[in-house]
């Protein structure tokens, strides 16, 4: 009788990915809009790839010239229109509101993710050098101007809460000039 010895040796590649998602294009149409009698909408279009795990989200951010103003979209598989998570064509609309700041809005910041995590952030001259449509103009009468307070009043001016909550009520009269009041915060 003879005695046999079998080895068997098992090798496994794994891949791993550590490269987050890129952009290989990215425009958007109209490249020109007025937003002086009502809101204006951009369709954006952008294909978005990644090496393994596939394409989560992204987010495309336009800044107003002053900065103050901005408007940006999330992409994600329910913006797909053709590919898949590995190479795929996303499409969404951006909405500029009625009376956005005049001038040439700029992309100024870009995020990506990937489904295990990985993560791109891309600001400033970065954003440039994707070689990609930057830039959209806004033709606007342009509302700049915050809203005010014309008046603000609380009651009552003390309470005590050492056995319960209080409520206070506030008052406020707020007064914008152009496109209306849409939201603020008051915090004690």
């Amino acid at each position: 009788m003879a005695l046999v010895a079998c080895f068997f040796v098992v090798q496994a590649v794994c891949a791993q990915d550590t490269e987050p998602p890129n952009v290989l294009s990215f425009d958007f149409d109209p490249k020109a809009i007025d937003t002086s009698a009502s809101s204006q909408e951009i369709t954006v279009t952008a294909r978005l790839t990644d090496d393994l795990s596939g394409f989560s989200q992204g987010y495309f951010r336009f800044q107003s010239p002053s900065k103050i103003q901005d408007v940006g979209l999330w992409f994600s598989s329910s913006e797909r229109t053709s590919g898949n998570e590995l190479d795929g064509t996303y499409e969404r609309k951006i909405t500029l509101p009625q009376y956005s700041e005049p001038g040439t809005w700029k992309l100024s910041s870009v995020e990506l993710r990937d489904n295990v995590g990985n993560s791109k952030y891309i600001s400033g001259v970065e954003v440039d050098a994707l070689g990609i449509p930057t830039e959209f103009e806004v033709e606007s009468v342009g509302d700049t101007t915050p809203p005010t307070i014309a008046s603000f009043d609380f009651n009552p001016k003390a309470v005590d809460t050492s056995t319960s909550s209080q409520e206070i009520t506030i008052t406020a009269r707020l007064t914008d000039d152009l496109s209306g009041f849409s939201q603020g915060y008051f915090r004690f």
